[in-house]
C-alpha cells in the first residue's frame, strides 16, 4: 500500500531490512510480543503490558491451524481480531486498515505489526528495539509471556476435550436412537405375531366346532338308523309270529 513518508508507522520494509524484519515476523505470536515488550518496557509496562499479552493470546485462539505456534493471521482472520477490539468498521475500512498494519505487503497481520501500529512505531525501531536491560523486568515479561502460554494451552486442551465429549455424546444419542428404532421394529413384530395367532386361534376354534357339529350329525343320523333297524327288526318278528298262529 502507498503511505506517506513522513509517517514513520507507515514505512515499507526496504531491501537491507528485509531479512532482520522476517526473522521477527516469523517467530511465534508470544515471541513476537516479548520482542515488543522487551523493546519499549518503560513504554507499555503495567496494565499495557497486561494488555499486549491479551492481544498475544486473541492471536493464538484465532489461528485457526497453528494456534500458539502461529506467527500470523490471514486477511480473514485478522479482520476477526480488529472486530474483538470493538472496531465496527465496514469491510473495506477494515482492509484499508489492515494495510496500513501490514507493512511488508504480504496480506497478513502478525502481533508485531500490530503493535507496531498501535504504538507508532516505525520498522527500524522495531528492528533496533534492545532485547537486554533490567533483569527483574526482563523475568516478569518471561513470566507474563509463560502465563499467557499456559493459558492458551489450556484453553486448547479443553476446546479439544469438549469436542471429544461432544462427539461421544452424538455417537451415544444415535447408537441409544438405533436402540429405539430395533425395539419398536421389534414389538410391531411381536405385535403382528400375535394377532396372527389369534387368528389363527380363532379359525381352528370354528374349524373344531364345524367338526364337532358335524360329528353330533353323524352321531344323530347313525342312531336314527339303529333305531328305524330296530324298529324294522321288531316289526319282523312280530308279523312271523302271526302267520304261525294262523
Amino acid at each position: 500500500a502507498k503511505t506517506k513518508s513522513n509517517n514513520p508507522t507507515m514505512s515499507k520494509v526496504s531491501g537491507a531490512q528485509q531479512a532482520a524484519w522476517a526473522a521477527i515476523t516469523t517467530k511465534p505470536y508470544a515471541d513476537q510480543c516479548k520482542w515488543f515488550l522487551n523493546g519499549f518496557w518503560d513504554e507499555v509496562q503495567g496494565e499495557e503490558a497486561e494488555r499486549i499479552w491479551g492481544f498475544c493470546q486473541k492471536f493464538s485462539e484465532l489461528d485457526q491451524e497453528k494456534k500458539a505456534a502461529g506467527c500470523w493471521l490471514d486477511e480473514f482472520w485478522s479482520h476477526k481480531f480488529l472486530e474483538t477490539l470493538g472496531e465496527t468498521l465496514t469491510v473495506i475500512a477494515l482492509r484499508e486498515k489492515l494495510r496500513e498494519i501490514d507493512v511488508d505487503n504480504n496480506k497478513k497481520m502478525g502481533p508485531i505489526e500490530y503493535l507496531m501500529f498501535r504504538y507508532h512505531k516505525s520498522v527500524q525501531q522495531i528492528l533496533n528495539a534492545p532485547q537486554g536491560g533490567n533483569k527483574e523486568e526482563m523475568e516478569k515479561a518471561q513470566c507474563m509471556v509463560d502465563d499467557a502460554q499456559t493459558a492458551v494451552t489450556e484453553m486448547c486442551r479443553l476446546l479439544d476435550q469438549a469436542k471429544t465429549r461432544a462427539a461421544e455424546a452424538k455417537a451415544a444419542e444415535a447408537q441409544a436412537k438405533s436402540h429405539e428404532e430395533s425395539a419398536v421394529a421389534a414389538e410391531s413384530a411381536a405385535k403382528s405375531t400375535a394377532e396372527a395367532a389369534k387368528k389363527a386361534a380363532e379359525t381352528a376354534r370354528q374349524a373344531a366346532a364345524e367338526n364337532q357339529a358335524a360329528l353330533e350329525e353323524l352321531h344323530k343320523q347313525e342312531k336314527a338308523y339303529q333305531d328305524r333297524v330296530t324298529e324294522l327288526e321288531a316289526a319282523s318278528k312280530t308279523g312271523g309270529v302271526v302267520q304261525r298262529n294262523k
